[in-house]
């Protein structure tokens, strides 16, 4: 059976096996047609019949879509590429910015009165020279719209640079309103090297620090409270004291020590003695008790009286034979923590260790000796009259600070009825030791403390102590206050810079008094020794000099120049790090003076660029 064609549905076919087949008809359907979007029939309205007769097609929406598609490709391909350029302005103006950061800062640890405009200027011209690679029409951009602007950050200079440096906004003119920057601005700073570092600022206090630069004494006492040592306008009423307090605090600025950078500062204040912490409980508590430092009952004066014209030390030629002098059998003052080199023999006598045992941790086998009747030259240490051939006439009598019979101590000063007490280089007010520190505030304390209080120079004591903080078997010594930022089994301890830097405003008192090559010492340890035996054990050594430089012989600066690392072997094989400057021994002036620490602390700390 077929069914009703008219209708255009299939027929029904009976086949040869009797099987009834649908039979398709030969009327085909017309295809379905798709509805027009509202808005496609609103345009079609409005548009020719050109354009009206495209959108009635098929493919009217998908065609609009790939255009809108295409204008939003390229918009954000613009984007893109403005994007990119807006970086590579800003990389170019960044290494602009650190080159100048860096000369900047250099400058200003060189000269640290620059002013800012000073800075400014340098800081531009780096820029600028930094980006002379940039076409011409660029860089007169750049010239033209720059501007710079400076922050100080602890001793170093950041640079805020700002400039426009040409080029073309790809989606200012496809896009139009754009609002972005015209100019790009970036802040540019410099940090100090990773190397970790231990310094020791082994410092002058003797009595002459207490003038000034000239050797002219001063007084600032009258000046107005808003007045002082810090304002540059009246360094020449300063004393050298307050002018290296100065410099000093401003290199522990550059070095920054802290746990984090592994930067630690120590302080050895010396003149003819150093001093160990008193406070109850403190290092000289823990010695005394450990048996680290003892009472001498004998001491030997290597120079008991000077063979020279009262007042004219040019005169002073064949020194006497030394002598040994028995002390009271037990101490007559408690002791009040000031020690020198001596250690005390088996025979209760004080004398000087040998060299190979210099950097020895304390002991009761070789303890050292308590600062009683110190060895000073020119002067025997009792009541006697050390009579011989050659002792000038018309010295009578020496000094004595033997406590007279009956008298125990000396209650609130040096002397006793116009006698000098047992301990008078130990004097109040004398700063003690600080063993290696990460602690900014304490170091910085312990440096504003500082005071002249010593009345002769002994250099060797700076360079020995300093280097015993640097030493790390001395830490129990100091009670385990000694802060080694990298222990010795550490894997950067060979990367430790290890520095002892010498602040000196004379020549050692014995110099130049029947020693003018300052070979040895009747105080101890001669200088010379005692800088060999600190760079043998691979610390560097800077020497600073506070004083006039005319008032520096060509043989003390060469001395000097000796101590310090200035011509050892250059690192590794000595202590002389490459381009590195170690004695400075011209300061006539508190700039000049402040310009040298600050070139130390370059040196330890090297600038590098902030990534």
């Amino acid at each position: 059976m077929e069914r009703d064609r008219s209708r255009g549905r299939p027929a029904l076919r009976r086949g040869r096996a009797g099987v009834t087949r649908l039979r398709p008809t030969s009327r085909v359907m017309p295809p379905r047609r798709l509805p027009r979007p509202a808005c496609l029939h609103a345009v079609a309205a409005r548009t020719p019949a050109v354009l009206r007769r495209f959108l009635r097609g098929t493919r009217a929406a998908v065609g609009i879509a790939a255009a809108l598609l295409t204008v939003g490709t390229v918009a954000g391909a613009a984007l893109i590429v403005d994007h990119v350029w807006l970086y590579d302005q800003r990389d170019v103006l960044k290494a602009a910015g650190d080159a100048a950061s860096l000369a900047a800062s250099d400058h200003l640890i060189r000269n640290p009165g620059a002013s800012d405009a000073d800075l400014e200027v340098i800081a531009e011209r780096y820029v600028l020279i930094n980006l002379a690679h940039l076409p011409s029409k660029q860089l007169d951009e750049a010239k033209r719209t720059l501007t710079i602007d400076l922050k100080r950050v602890h001793g170093t200079v950041n640079v805020i640079a700002q400039a426009d440096l040409g080029g073309t906004l790809l989606s200012r003119h496809l896009l139009g309103g754009y609002e972005g920057p015209d100019s790009i601005k970036v802040e540019a700073g410099v940090v100090t090297d990773a190397y970790p570092a231990e310094v020791i600022l082994a410092i002058d206090t003797s009595n002459s620090m207490s003038t000034n630069l000239k050797g002219v004494g001063t007084d600032t006492s009258s000046l107005p409270s808003d007045r002082t040592c810090s304002a540059s306008s009246i360094y020449q009423e300063c004393s050298r004291m307050e002018i290296v307090k100065r410099a000093a605090l401003e290199l522990v600025g550059i070095l920054e020590p802290n746990a984090p950078n592994r930067v630690a500062v120590g302080v050895v204040p010396w003149h003819i003695q150093v001093r160990l912490d008193t406070e109850p409980g403190g290092t000289a508590d823990t010695w005394a008790s450990k048996g680290w430092a003892d009472y001498p009952t004998h001491r030997r004066y290597e120079v008991p009286y000077l063979n020279c014209e009262r007042g004219n030390s040019s005169t002073c030629t064949n020194l006497p034979a030394g002598v040994e002098e028995a002390l009271p059998a037990s101490a007559p003052q408690e002791w009040k923590g000031c020690l020198n080199e001596d250690r005390v023999d088996a025979g209760g006598t004080a004398a000087l260790p040998p060299l190979d045992e210099l950097f020895d941790p304390p002991s009761r086998n070789a303890p050292f000796a308590q600062g009683y009747f110190t060895s000073g030259f020119g002067t025997a240490h009792q009541c006697h009259d050390p009579r011989s051939a050659d002792f000038p006439a018309d010295l009578t009598f020496q000094l004595c600070d033997m406590v007279p019979p009956g008298l125990s101590s000396a209650p609130g000063g040096h002397r006793i009825n116009g006698r000098l007490s047992p301990q008078y280089a130990c004097r109040p007010g004398t700063e003690t030791i600080l063993p290696l520190s990460t602690a900014p505030a304490k170091i910085r304390e312990t440096i504003e403390a500082l005071a002249p209080v010593g009345g002769l120079t002994y250099s060797a004591l700076g360079v020995l102590w300093g280097q015993r903080l640097l030493t790390p078997s001395w830490k129990n010594a100091w009670g385990g206050s000694g802060a080694h930022p990298v222990g010795p089994g550490d894997p950067d301890a060979d990367k430790v810079r290890k520095a002892i830097v010498l602040l000196t405003d004379g020549e050692d008192t014995y110099c130049g008094l029947g020693n003018h090559s300052c070979e040895d010492s009747p105080l101890g340890m001669a200088r010379a020794d005692a800088c060999e035996a600190a760079k043998k054990a691979g610390t560097e050594i800077f020497v600073v000099a506070a004083m006039k430089p005319s008032h520096i012989s060509t043989s003390f600066e060469d001395a000097l120049t000796a101590c310090s690392s200035e011509g050892d072997a250059e690192y590794p094989a000595g202590t002389r790090r490459a381009g590195g400057k170690y004695i400075f021994p011209n300061n006539a002036t508190p700039e000049r003076l402040e310009a040298a620490f600050a070139d130390i602390g370059r040196q330890l700390r090297t600038l590098r660029r902030i990534q």
